[in-house]
C-alpha cells in the first residue's frame, strides 16, 4: 500500500487516500539485472532439451548453491527466448556467478542444464555478501536514526542489479545519500544504495 501525506514530528498526515502500488511487471524487472556473459552470436541456445526442464533447472541451482565459490544466481530474460521456447524454464537465461573454479562448475552445470547457461566469475562469496548484508542492518539497527533514518523498519538485501558487489537499503530517510555514503564508510567503502519513497517538501 503506498501513503501520500506530509511528515511533522514524526507523524505522518495523509494528503491522499491510500492506494494500492502499480502491478510489477516482470520482464522489466528482469531486464534490470546486469547479464555477465557476452551473448553468444547464434543467440542463446538450448544445448540439452531433454535436460532443459525446470526439475533441472532446479537441481543445476542447487549444485550452484552448495559450492564454497558460489557467488550469485539470477535468471535474466531475453525477448527472443520468449517468443521462441516451449518451456517455461527455458524463456530466460540461467546466470551463475563464482569466485573461482569457472570451468570446473561451468562443465557441471552443463551437465545438469540443458537450457541457456551463463558461467560467470565474481569477487566475492554469497556467505561474504550476506555477512556484509547483516553488517548493515546491525548498524541501521543502531545508529540509523542518528544518521537521518526516520523508521525502525527497513529491508536490506544484495542487489546485483546495480552491479556485483552492492548492498540495496529500502527505508525512510530524509538525506538517503547522506545515510548511504555513512553505511559505505563504516562497510570499508561497500557500495551501498539507500532507496527512501520519503520526499521532503521546501518549508512554506
Amino acid at each position: 500500500m503506498e501513503l501520500v501525506g506530509v511528515l511533522s514530528n514524526e507523524a505522518l498526515t495523509l494528503t491522499e487516500l491510500p492506494h494500492r502500488p502499480p502491478p510489477v511487471n516482470e520482464e522489466e524487472t528482469l531486464k534490470r539485472f546486469p547479464l555477465p556473459c557476452e551473448r553468444p552470436g547464434q543467440g542463446w541456445q538450448t544445448t540439452d532439451p531433454s535436460h532443459a526442464r525446470e526439475e533441472d533447472q532446479q537441481a543445476a541451482i542447487a549444485y550452484a548453491e552448495k559450492q564454497a565459490e558460489h557467488s550469485a544466481t539470477w535468471t535474466t530474460w531475453d525477448s527472443f527466448l520468449t517468443r521462441r521456447a516451449r518451456s517455461p524454464a527455458q524463456k530466460s537465461v540461467l546466470v551463475f556467478t563464482f569466485t573461482e573454479n569457472l570451468d570446473v562448475h561451468r562443465r557441471r552445470l552443463e551437465r545438469l542444464w540443458g537450457g541457456p547457461l551463463c558461467v560467470a566469475t565474481a569477487q566475492l562469496t554469497s556467505e561474504v555478501r550476506r555477512g556484509i548484508v547483516a553488517h548493515a542492518g546491525d548498524l541501521l539497527r543502531r545508529e540509523g536514526r542518528q544518521h537521518g533514518m526516520l523508521c525502525e523498519s527497513f529491508f536490506t538485501s544484495s542487489d546485483i542489479s546495480k552491479g556485483p558487489d552492492h548492498v540495496s537499503v529500502v527505508g525512510l530517510a530524509w538525506d538517503p545519500a547522506k545515510l548511504s555514503r555513512w553505511l559505505s564508510d563504516e562497510l570499508g567503502g561497500f557500495p551501498i544504495d539507500v532507496e527512501s519513497r520519503l520526499v521532503a517538501e521546501p518549508a512554506p
